[in-house]
């Protein structure tokens, strides 16, 4: 089974997360590491080309997801490597790759999001961001 490692981000502005639309789903900014780049580069870099956020305030928080997915008649096993970090950045320009993007409270944000993996990790942020607001 082919594998594959990203790094992405959680991002919250005061009370608000960053949730951007994907094809088939509402999620964080995430993407491949690429060679010779740290996880943290990674978020970073991706932070940059999907949205054009540039502030990010990093917390001291870093989750691993795995999950398995089919791709072109293929498993492809991933691993991701997510961060918070807080901007006071409220304009977004999203990427080719997205669709639209939304600033959601929490209990928004939870229904937005469809994976049970990507509401767990919200629910793991939350009271982190209580006090950086």
């Amino acid at each position: 089974m082919k594998t594959e490692k990203s790094a992405g981000v959680v991002i919250f502005n005061k009370n608000k997360f960053l949730l951007l639309k994907y094809k088939r789903y509402w999620g964080f900014v995430k993407g491949n590491i690429e060679l010779n780049e740290t996880e943290k580069e990674t978020a970073i870099r991706e932070t940059e080309e999907e949205t054009k956020i540039k502030d990010l305030e990093f917390l001291n928080f870093k989750e691993k997801l795995n999950y398995i997915y089919k791709w072109d008649k293929s498993l492809i096993s991933k691993e991701v490597i997510m961060f918070l970090a807080k901007t006071s950045t409220e304009s977004v320009t999203i990427s080719e790759e997205h669709l639209d993007y939304k600033w959601l409270d929490y209990d928004q944000a939870l229904e937005y999001l469809k994976f049970a993996n990507l509401k767990n990790l919200l629910i793991k942020v939350k009271p982190l961001i209580s006090n950086k607001q």
